[in-house]
């Protein structure tokens, strides 16, 4: 789901011109842009692929001092595999002492983003494929679903 767009325009080209105006003036770019709200890395603020980054984060998000910081990490984590979040996310924010953190309207975009955004698109060709025959896989690509992640949990 760490997904960046990079517009692409040939160098000297009146696209390429704006791009770079823009990024000169906004300190835009489009590599550090995340299309998820449920990224950790979009709420840590650093590049966060694994769970080994969320565990040398110097700073881990507090949303407004509600969270404690080792909630926080444990989200983070959840956050970060992105096939099994539903359930454990679900299950984070199911706890007595955290439903409460949900009145938090970032917390709120999280918990939607990783409900309903849709994830990586499985075809119908691929779905025929075969499973991956070695652990790890070489790829993702079998984890893709054909409906998003919430549908694939309620299968």
């Amino acid at each position: 789901f760490e997904t960046s767009l990079t517009a692409m325009a040939p160098k000297g080209s009146v696209f390429g011109n704006i791009k770079g105006g823009l990024a000169w003036l906004a300190g835009y770019s489009s590599d550090d842009k995340s299309l998820s709200a449920a990224s950790p890395a979009v709420l840590s603020g650093e590049k966060v692929q694994t769970e080994d980054d969320i565990l040398f984060l110097k700073y881990v998000p507090r949303f407004n001092d509600l969270m404690k910081p080792s909630d926080s990490e444990l989200l983070l984590t959840y956050l970060s595999a992105p096939y099994i979040r539903v359930p454990l996310i679900l299950g984070f924010f199911t706890d007595r002492e955290r439903i409460s953190l949900l009145r938090e309207p970032q917390l709120q975009a999280v918990l939607e983003a990783a409900l309903f955004e849709p994830g990586p698109w499985q075809s119908p060709e691929e779905m025929a494929q075969d499973p991956p025959k070695t652990v790890p896989a070489p790829s993702r690509a079998h984890l893709k679903t054909p409906a998003g992640l919430l549908f694939n949990e309620l299968l």
